[in-house]
């Protein structure tokens, strides 16, 4: 089979060279993680929006969690607190979200989602949502269900390493 990059070059796919490794191994581990950003990145972009979407997550857990301290949403990010920061501010500066001093230790920053970032979180899922949906034509039925089994299994590994930080849904 020959795929075609967006570059114009054309790629041979070999089945006998692609790398097969024992479920739960290291290398299984790490192509699955590979996988699963190549794939985040490809939505993104099929969507029209830069690969590093921090900006859309930081709304989403703010979404899903209700107010947060900028340390928590640096963890949650897995990124620096002055990292967490700077985007923050450029959300604020956006009008997405509002800071204000945390009313149980005045030292901390909470940031709420604003209405105009909650309608922005709402057309960016939409955005997203739309550019994969033509996806849905391309798979089985029994592959769609996989991959709506894997959701949970997907939700259970990021709930395991941030114990803290469970995900939920978002509200429409």
């Amino acid at each position: 089979m020959t795929n075609q990059s967006p570059h114009g070059h054309s790629h041979e796919h070999d089945p006998t060279t692609d790398p097969t490794f024992e479920t739960g191994s290291p290398d299984w581990w790490s192509e699955l993680m590979l996988l699963t950003n190549r794939f985040s990145r490809h939505s993104l972009s099929l969507a029209g929006l830069p690969p590093t979407s921090a900006s859309w997550r930081i709304l989403g857990h703010l979404a899903r969690r209700g107010p947060l301290c900028i340390g928590e949403l640096a963890d949650l990010e897995m990124t620096a607190q002055p990292t967490a920061s700077r985007v923050i501010k450029r959300l604020a500066d956006q009008g997405f979200v509002e800071t204000r001093r945390s009313p149980l230790d005045g030292r901390a920053t909470m940031v709420h989602l604003a209405p105009a970032g909650r309608i922005e979180l709402r057309e960016l899922r939409h955005s997203v949502a739309h550019s994969l949906e033509p996806l849905t034509e391309v798979l089985s039925d029994d592959e769609l269900k996989i991959l709506d089994a894997a959701r949970p299994v997907l939700e259970k590994l990021i709930n395991i390493h941030a114990p803290d930080h469970t995900v939920e849904e978002i509200p429409e």
